[in-house]
């Protein structure tokens, strides 16, 4: 347990990310956008996503690099 996101308690794949993005139909917006609330909420629990800090996972989702697997 973390509490800290400087403290690093894990790490999911892109498509962990989507399975969890995909299975929140509460969330508003559509897929990519709630990929990206996910991802926040793995920033503000320290886990990372395939390796890397979510904010830059979250760039690559703004810039298209993910959209073959966001569908």
């Amino acid at each position: 347990e973390s509490g800290r996101p400087a403290d690093k308690v894990g790490n999911l794949t892109i498509e962990q990310v989507i399975k969890i993005a995909k299975s929140k139909d509460n969330m508003l917006g559509d897929l990519k956008s709630r990929v990206k609330q996910v991802l926040g909420t793995c920033l503000s629990c320290g886990i990372t996503v395939e390796g890397k800090d979510p904010r830059e996972v979250i760039k690559e989702v703004e810039e298209g690099k993910y959209d073959n697997k966001i569908k």
